[in-house]
């Protein structure tokens, strides 16, 4: 007998939506993009505060990474990136909105794992943004390697996972450290704002964000070592691959268009490139949009809209905005990251 326990979190949400999954996977196929068209709107699963990745401000508009994912759906699939309705969930119910039509996709901090991918009803369409745990020192310190902590104090949240990489991490480097655990949100920014944590271990995405209300953020860095690796993307019902791959491309679009250097400021002028992969992106040769059930035009409609992964990143969790967050994992893989997409071909 499968022991549920064993599966924590997500051991608890396949508990809980099984039932709907039965219920709900025929009726999921039931062709979303067609229903997107035919209500004229996208409705796309988001979380409600979480800066830099979803958070509505106060005219009531959204911002965020996750955000900005759905208007590329939106802009490909109905040639409007404002043709959204964010829809506002948490981690425990986010699944069960989108398997009850709810949701048309989730794009949310929902982790790729082999639970949630084969046992709930959704596939996952890609990766958005790779977290992972990390590390925060005060620049002060002059640490420039999470192999320079040994000894150190480590702050972090009692959450299990964290635990268990910290505890791998120090004991493959034979190193030893001492845990120092705050419970709650508040508790843990006092913690820190205070000034008695010597180093501050979370989700890197988490870390940015707790950077980012400090009083003085740029006075603590983020240490370039990622310990554990937490895929973070779009998730849709399964059972409408159609659908499936219009999310999925839409992603591997904004990456390759990073790589080829395609942005929105200088799209009409690469629309008269000779070069072919440039006209194979910008359905201008080869199998444009057919496969898709897209129009030709939908990657122009995608990047003059939204721009490209890096524009998105940039402005949401990047150097243009308040979280200023280096992207290390998250670059394109021709700078070292681990982003791309297929060939167009």
């Amino acid at each position: 007998m499968i022991r549920m326990r064993h599966f924590g979190c997500a051991g608890r949400l396949i508990a809980a939506v099984m039932f709907m999954t039965l219920l709900t996977v025929a009726h999921a196929s039931a062709f979303t993009l067609d229903q997107v068209r035919l209500r004229d709107e996208l409705l796309c699963g988001v979380a409600s505060d979480l800066p830099g990745f979803s958070k509505a401000d106060s005219e009531g508009t959204w911002h965020g990474i996750n955000v900005d994912i759905c208007r590329a759906v939106a802009a490909a699939v109905l040639g409007d990136s404002s043709k959204v309705r964010f829809v506002p969930l948490n981690q425990n119910d986010a699944i069960t909105s989108l398997l009850s039509g709810e949701a048309d996709l989730l794009s949310m901090n929902l982790g790729w794992n082999l639970s949630y991918d084969t046992s709930v009803g959704i596939h996952f369409c890609g990766v958005t943004f790779y977290d992972g745990l990390g590390f925060m020192v005060p620049v002060k310190s002059e640490i420039g390697s999470a192999l320079e902590l040994g000894n150190s104090s480590i702050c972090h949240e009692p959450v299990e996972s964290v635990e268990a990489g910290l505890d791998k991490f120090f004991a493959s480097h034979n190193l030893s450290y001492r845990k120092v655990e705050f419970a709650g949100e508040l508790a843990f920014r006092s913690a820190v704002q205070s000034a008695q944590c010597e180093v501050i271990s979370g989700n890197l995405s988490r870390l940015a964000i707790l950077r980012m209300w400090l009083p003085q953020p740029e006075s603590y860095q983020i240490l370039p070592e990622t310990i554990l690796r937490r895929p973070l993307g779009p998730a849709v019902r399964q059972g409408d691959d159609g659908w499936f791959n219009v999310v999925r491309w839409v992603l591997f679009i904004l990456k390759i268009a990073e790589d080829e250097g395609l942005t929105s400021a200088n799209l009409e002028i690469m629309k008269s490139s000779t070069d072919t992969d440039i006209r194979r992106l910008l359905g201008l040769e080869g199998i444009k949009g057919t496969g898709l059930g897209l129009s030709d035009d939908w990657v122009i409609r995608v990047i003059s809209q939204v721009g490209n992964y890096g524009e998105i990143f940039e402005r949401t969790l990047g150097r243009n905005s308040p979280i200023k967050m280096e992207r290390h994992l998250n670059e394109i893989w021709s700078r070292g990251g681990l982003h791309y997409g297929p060939a167009i071909d």
